[in-house]
């Protein structure tokens, strides 16, 4: 009866075992897949379930995108932004990228 029971536990630890190795590993793959290092996501503003606005930065210019479930539309290139909106305040996330498109809006 012992005997049964240590190689109930023992199997059951070592299925454990496995299957959290087996997520690392596919992890560390995974975040070499997708570490790209000429286009980052900056800001994400979320407007709805289908519909968001993207603040990227490709090579060394900053681009606003839309996106919605008919596509995606680039809005504005934009060549540098002011080293404070860089920094994205956790306190709200989304200031950065309003005051951009308060920008862009109020100049268009």
């Amino acid at each position: 009866m012992k005997i049964v029971l240590f190689k109930i536990v023992f199997s059951s630890v070592l299925i454990i075992l496995l299957a959290y190795i087996t997520t690392l590993l596919i992890s560390v793959k995974y975040k070499s897949i997708n570490s790209n290092k000429n286009i980052k996501i900056i800001e994400r503003l979320t407007l709805g379930v289908d519909k968001q606005f993207l603040l990227i930065k490709l090579l060394q210019n900053y681009y606003l995108i839309y996106i919605s479930k008919n596509g995606a539309q680039v809005i504005d290139k934009i060549d540098s932004i002011n080293s404070n909106e860089k920094d994205v305040d956790c306190k709200d996330k989304h200031s950065n990228l309003m005051d951009i498109l308060s920008k862009k809006i109020t100049t268009s």
